[in-house]
């Protein structure tokens, strides 16, 4: 073997590869999956020494008796007496097998460290800018759809399919995004600034902005059954309900939504309950990426629903006729006054 191909990132270390040889039931492609990703990681950045440790254990109970036995002090079980050389022969094989325990679990430990730190460092961003609309499928199966202005966040370890199953399912949100979540695995986390959302396979809606300068987030369950926790509470939703959690309150109860119309961003329209003109002004500039400046208008809350909206300014004046406001184009957008 030549020195390019020992350094090569996708080959194992021979202490490993040793160890696999022998243990056939193995999952060889998810360890080098580990070892290759371990050798991106920066060993400077922190990690959760939580997740290091449940890799750790998982990885123990994965590797069996045989590969335990090589850690542990205790004396071994009386054998037949042997002579001077058996004896010795017999130290040595000892000796050797609990050195190569200790090699292939110091790599093993430092490659899923290095992963870790790695993965909890750089987490992978999914983004749909102001203006656009952005469909995508995470690593698990599940697919999710971004409105505009929204970025979707998940591990590294996502990727490797091993670690996945052992460290869960969890992602952050800040924005809009409709989930369709595969029920394989553990159960699947949506985290936001002031809640978490938690499901195993599911449909469902999570809205994550900060009107009014507070965050709130706002669930609509599709299909299946959610788990809605925020401030030490939870509230459990099904098909065809709501709920929302505003600043650090704890979540409201459930209440019964049509799903169709509360998630019609999904076909280019619109749907607001009670909101303000600055909350639907924020969202129309979202979803048409232009500037929209509202000035001291004090109209009541708007409750509306569009299929399909021709444009920002039609959608705006539809809005001020109810609000009592007016709508100005200038060179920078749209601006919203008072009449």
């Amino acid at each position: 073997m030549n020195s390019n191909e020992s350094s090569s990132p996708e080959e194992l270390p021979p202490e490993i590869e040793s160890w696999l040889a022998n243990h056939p039931e193995a999952d060889a492609d998810a360890l080098e999956e580990v070892w290759r990703l371990s050798r991106d990681a920066a060993p400077e950045q922190s990690f959760d020494p939580e997740r290091v440790a449940a890799v750790r254990e998982a990885l123990t109970e994965a590797m069996g008796e045989d590969r335990r036995r090589a850690f542990e002090t205790d004396d071994p079980p009386s054998a037949p007496e042997l002579d001077g050389r058996q004896a010795e022969d017999r130290m040595r094989t000892e000796e050797t097998r609990r050195r190569v325990g200790w090699t292939v679990g110091t790599v093993l430990g430092a490659a899923l460290v290095a992963v870790v730190a790695y993965a909890t460092a750089v987490p992978v961003r999914v983004t749909a800018p102001p203006g656009e609309v952005r469909s995508d499928v995470l690593p698990d199966g599940s697919r999710v759809e971004l409105n505009s202005g929204t970025t979707l966040r998940y591990p590294q370890w996502w990727r490797v399919g091993l670690l996945r199953g052992w460290m869960g399912r969890s992602v952050q949100l800040d924005g809009e995004a409709f989930f369709a979540v595969t029920d394989t695995g553990p159960p699947f986390r949506v985290e936001t600034a002031n809640a978490e959302v938690r499901v195993l396979g599911t449909r469902f809606n999570v809205q994550a902005r900060t009107p009014h300068g507070q965050p709130e987030t706002r669930i609509v369950v599709a299909e299946g059954r959610v788990a809605l926790s925020a401030s030490g509470q939870t509230t459990r939703l099904d098909s065809a309900q709501t709920a929302t959690v505003r600043g650090n309150a704890p979540p409201s109860s459930s209440t019964p939504v049509h799903p169709d119309r509360a998630l019609a961003w999904r076909r280019g329209g619109f749907a607001f309950t009670g909101a303000s003109i600055e909350t639907i002004s924020a969202e129309v500039e979202r979803r048409f990426n232009l500037p929209i400046t509202v000035q001291d208008v004090q109209g009541p809350p708007v409750t509306l629903h569009v299929d399909t909206a021709r444009g920002p300014t039609s959608l705006l004046r539809d809005v001020c006729n109810v609000a009592g406001c007016r709508v100005d184009s200038t060179a920078e957008g749209l601006t919203v006054r008072s009449r």
